[in-house]
């Protein structure tokens, strides 16, 4: 079979080129980027040579019109364009990587994979965490019993500068879908949203950043039920306001121990043999399973669990997560699948983050999938639902 032809489009200056997201199918057998599209003369200049593509346009329409395309890159970090190029990558017949967040409402969601269901492509989005081997290790481990049944998903958000509204648009993707990874579909949710600490209002209300739509709140706290009988959490609040630290996690609370996943990589991943933490004298608590052959029954203490198949310490995480989830695309468009995280997933992510605003504006328990197609937040705000935008 012939190599499949990619190509990336990226807005330099307008949400670039997101986690390097340009460089995914580099190296990846079976497959030749063959072309470039950006705006900016520098930004597709650096771009055709990172990238060793040997054409370059500044209009991406030229080059789905030029260029036989079987996949397209859509790498801008920047959310306000996402929906526009790929519902022109599908309509030229590609399939198609997305940067996440996917796009910015649910209208935006149905429209992009209705349109990829009539023409038969697949829809890749770069949530990285979902490519690593360690998630289908420690699915393994709640699969074989050790740890007993899952009772509760919590994951905090990066809590920095951005806690709230801003870091549940932008990041709470990422977490959402290791959530429904491990816990399955959602059923029901409600949540709390604030702002200086009192409920949201319609003051409260703005553009988030990377051009997420309307977001609103600094504090963010969400409780979801999964059909699989699971509890979920999300968190998200200003933590602390020096760049470079994050909070970003998962933890896994099951009947017979803890998982600790930290970020979204596979380097901080760790199992607690009992299903509470205590601090101090352990001497009441029953005696621990052995979390490993060599571990004393009564140790309460953190393992690491030692990816199977690390990344490589030299490679950034996230590059890494991209060129797997480049290669499963590859997998799925041969095998006739959907990809490890495709757009049903991701807009099944999106899915939450408008439910949080929904319980918040009603004041209820909201089910899922949600009826109401529009930003909970655009409709609150009281600026009717713009066609295309909410």
């Amino acid at each position: 079979m012939s190599a499949l032809t990619v190509g990336v489009v990226g807005r330099t200056g307008r949400g670039d080129y997101g986690h390097d997201l340009d460089l995914a199918f580099r190296g990846v057998a079976g497959t030749a980027v063959v072309a470039v599209a950006d705006e900016d003369a520098a930004g597709r200049r650096r771009a055709a040579a990172r990238t060793g593509a040997a054409n370059a346009y500044d209009d991406y329409r030229e080059m789905l019109e030029r260029e036989s395309l079987d996949i397209v890159v859509v790498a801008p970090r920047w959310v306000d364009c996402h929906e526009e190029m790929v519902l022109a990558a599908i309509g030229s017949g590609a399939h198609v990587l997305c940067e996440k967040p996917f796009v910015r409402t649910l209208t935006e969601a149905d429209r992009v994979l209705a349109a990829a269901r009539r023409a038969g492509v697949r829809i890749a989005v770069a949530h990285q965490a979902r490519a690593f081997p360690i998630v289908g290790q420690v699915q393994e481990l709640l699969d074989s019993g050790v740890l007993g049944q899952l009772r509760c998903v919590h994951a905090v958000g990066k809590s920095d500068r951005r806690g709230g509204g801003d870091d549940l648009a932008l990041l709470g993707p990422h977490l959402f879908d290791l959530m429904s990874a491990f816990a399955g579909e959602a059923a029901w949710l409600h949540a709390h949203v604030t702002a200086n600490g009192s409920d949201i209002g319609r003051g409260d209300i703005h553009e988030g950043e990377d051009g997420a739509g309307p977001v609103a709140g600094d504090a963010v706290f969400s409780y979801i039920a999964y059909h699989g009988g699971a509890a979920g959490r999300y968190d998200s609040s200003v933590l602390f306001t020096q760049p470079g630290g994050s909070y970003l996690s998962l933890m896994l609370h099951c009947t017979e121990g803890i998982i600790s996943m930290r970020s979204i990589g596979d380097r901080s991943v760790y199992r607690y043999p009992q299903p509470v933490i205590f601090p101090g004298d352990h001497s009441a608590l029953p005696a621990a399973p052995a979390p490993s052959p060599t571990a004393p029954a009564s140790s309460l203490t953190w393992e690491r669990i030692v990816p199977a198949d690390p990344a490589p310490p030299d490679v950034p995480i996230l590059a890494h997560g991209n060129r797997l989830l480049a290669e499963d695309l590859v997998a799925a468009i041969r095998d006739g699948r959907e990809p490890l995280c495709s757009g049903s997933d991701a807009a099944a992510t999106l899915e939450l983050v408008m439910a949080i605003y929904a319980a918040q504006r009603t004041g209820t328990r909201v089910s899922l999938p949600l009826r109401d197609r529009h930003h909970p937040l655009a409709v609150w705000g009281g600026d009717g639902v713009p066609e295309g935008a909410h």
